[in-house]
């Protein structure tokens, strides 16, 4: 993986002023002597009885004071509620097997009293390590405060990435083992029929920033715990107040698209849409080539984005060069991603790294635009696809295409199981229908964001607009194609205005 040289010395103390109401505290720790003062044991003053200088013994100290003093690299508050919890990191060095200890306090906020310390060692390495504590909560109100320790030194720095605390459901043990007296499920027979669809688990939320429309949570980067936002693109980045007029509700996320050199007028419209109680999802096209900004000559830009994104009042999804197939070599684009992913997510920890494709060709196209050939290897929060509904569309040739398809069975389900095996979430970054195919089937809206949801996923945005539409009818304009939308938004979540 790509990992910017400076990204956690350079992006991680903007994340460490982060404060919620509740802590949780993580450290890493090596065990390197230093005096009661934290002072290096070299410099601390000598007690009676201490080896003479040049002695063996006065060597070995010697020796171990010129290890580098652990200090904090990471420290961050979360809303831990609930009684179980499981904490994870992601850690690699590129010196190798770099001794470390997860650590996690469990503290009584009104006294500072420890109830409870639970530690985990760790040897990190060169690839990513998982680190993971599981935490069973002793009080109500305790909070638990998170701090990450390691050595600095130039050959023994750490990287860190994707801190998290995971609720974990009732009746699981934090060892993950069934609870004493309680049976297992048995095997069920299988049902005859058709099966009823069941809606995908709650997700457990990374921490807890607020609560939507729904009653249930929302992350810092916006990942919500159950249901899935609804909303659109609208004509050229214009105000979607006319839509939202016509619908009678808000859209739940909004698309919006911007050159590399629009960094200040997308996070102006991103912080309109938090007061409006909507989720920024924007895209950008970049101010340098792929190869260029894979090797670091956009990191400045990078950079800047991230920490004005930082200062919205909210969460913010980000995605660069969105359906990139065919605009290039697709290695350099993954390179890129790699490269602005972890910048993003460690500078600005409101923002989530999404990467968006076509769906199509990761799925039926050529292998070199497959998934498992494509794919960033770094976190990503959401995999974006912009999949439409083709019936009645026209071919480049111009065609017609007549044929109808099931978008749960052809997309959804294969995008949520690669979804969990690959540790992230999915959304339908963009989709729409024809007038033409909304006469044939007038319930394809309510009953494509169904299916997502029932699939989990996170988010849905149609295409309202006719821009790069080529001639298709997807833009929503007639009454009935407006109610059809608004009758989805009905069931959909939203995030509180700011």
């Amino acid at each position: 993986m790509i990992h910017p040289r400076s990204v956690v010395q350079r992006a991680l103390f903007p994340v460490l002023t982060t404060a919620l109401a509740t802590t949780l505290a993580v450290s890493l720790t090596t065990g390197v002597a230093t005096s009661a003062l934290g002072v290096p044991a070299s410099q601390a003053a000598a007690p009676a009885g201490s080896p003479a200088a040049g002695s063996p013994a006065a060597s070995t100290v010697a020796a171990a004071a010129e290890a580098p003093t652990p200090r904090a690299v990471y420290r961050k508050t979360f809303d831990a509620r609930g009684a179980r919890h499981a904490v994870r990191a992601r850690l690699r060095s590129p010196s190798g097997r770099v001794p470390a200890r997860l650590v996690v306090r469990e503290v009584e906020p009104a006294t500072g009293k420890v109830l409870d310390v639970r530690r985990s060692k760790v040897l990190v390495r060169r690839s990513w390590s998982r680190a993971e504590v599981k935490v069973t909560r002793k009080s109500g109100s305790s909070v638990m405060r998170v701090e990450v320790r390691t050595r600095q030194a130039r050959k023994g720095r750490v990287l860190l990435d994707d801190v998290r605390v995971v609720r974990l459901p009732k009746g699981q043990r934090p060892g993950g083992k069934n609870p004493k007296n309680k049976p297992r499920n048995k095997p069920q027979e299988k049902p005859k029929g058709t099966p009823v669809p069941t809606p995908e688990p709650p997700r457990p939320p990374d921490d807890v920033a607020g609560y939507l429309s729904n009653g249930c949570s929302y992350s810092s980067r916006g990942i919500p715990a159950c249901g899935a936002y609804l909303g659109s693109a609208y004509g050229a980045n214009t105000d979607p107040a006319p839509m939202e007029a016509a619908t009678g509700h808000r859209l739940g996320v909004r698309r919006t698209y911007y050159q590399g050199h629009q960094v200040d007028k997308a996070v102006a419209v991103s912080r309109a849409d938090l007061a409006a109680g909507r989720l920024p999802w924007i895209s950008f096209k970049l101010p340098l080539s792929w190869e260029q900004m894979a090797a670091g000559a956009g990191d400045a830009w990078a950079y800047d984005l991230a920490n004005k994104l930082r200062t919205l009042n909210g969460p913010v999804w980000v995605a660069f060069h969105h359906e990139p197939e065919k605009d290039g070599d697709i290695q350099a684009w993954r390179a890129m991603q790699e490269r602005l992913g972890p910048i993003v997510r460690s500078t600005a920890p409101n923002a989530a790294f999404t990467v968006i494709t076509t769906g199509w060709n990761q799925l039926y196209g050529p292998a070199e635009f497959r998934l498992e050939n494509i794919w960033p290897r770094t976190k990503v929060d959401v995999a974006g696809f912009d999949v439409y509904n083709w019936h009645m569309t026209t071919r480049s040739n111009g065609t017609m295409v007549t044929k109808t398809e099931d978008i749960r069975s052809v997309y959804f389900d294969r995008f949520s199981a690669w979804a969990r095996a690959n540790d992230t979430t999915w959304a339908l970054a963009e989709t729409g229908l024809t007038d033409e195919a909304f006469a044939h089937d007038s319930t394809w809206l309510q009953r494509t964001y169904d299916q997502l949801v029932a699939t989990g996923g996170l988010a849905m945005a149609y295409f309202n607009t006719e821009l790069n539409s080529y001639g298709n009818s997807y833009p929503i304009t007639g009454p009935a194609k407006f109610a059809s939308f608004a009758a989805a938004q009905s069931k959909a979540p939203l995030l509180p205005p700011r």
